[in-house]
């Protein structure tokens, strides 16, 4: 008897998993434009999904960016796009970021990126920056000339002129 309702139960699965369309899914014949951003048409996707079986029916696997324009939609490295409109991370708009000014701030490993009036670690403002006197230290430290940065917070104790990654 047990084995019947795990037989059945089976079935089940496997009707909704594979019969069941998922309304989050990648589109077939999508392309891939870089790391996790998918084309189809004018259409743009991020998928968040890792591997086979975690995309299945996983709510936050892959999703349509509404807001993104598939015509302008480009792929910039590092999980950041950018359109005529917007500029985003993963799929999450940079508030206030000027496409047509935006580019990655120099350094190693860095996730930190700026436009004209303002910088950003991954897609948090950073408060107080100086764009003028940034620069990347190493990977999430960041300084100008007020301040020392890890990733997007200001370390209070930290003196600027003095401040060496190690």
């Amino acid at each position: 008897m047990l084995k019947k309702i795990c037989l059945i139960l089976l079935a089940i699965t496997v009707f909704v998993v594979i019969l069941i369309p998922d309304k989050n899914a990648i589109p077939r014949g999508a392309q891939s434009i870089g790391a996790w951003y998918y084309k189809n048409g004018n259409d743009v996707y991020f998928e968040t999904g890792w591997g086979f079986f975690l995309q299945l029916h996983d709510p936050y696997e892959a999703y349509r960016i509404d807001e993104a324009d598939g015509k302008t939609f480009s792929y910039l490295g590092d999980n950041f796009a950018k359109d005529k409109n917007h500029v985003y991370f993963a799929s999450r708009i940079i508030k206030w970021a000027n496409p047509d000014k935006f580019k990655f701030a120099s350094g190693w490993f860095s996730q930190y990126v700026m436009d004209d009036k303002n910088v950003w670690y991954r897609d948090e403002a950073i408060p107080l920056v100086d764009i003028e006197t940034f620069s990347v230290i190493a990977a999430a430290f960041a300084k100008d000339k007020n301040h020392v940065y890890l990733a997007s917070r200001i370390i209070k104790w930290a003196n600027p002129d003095k401040f060496k990654f190690a």
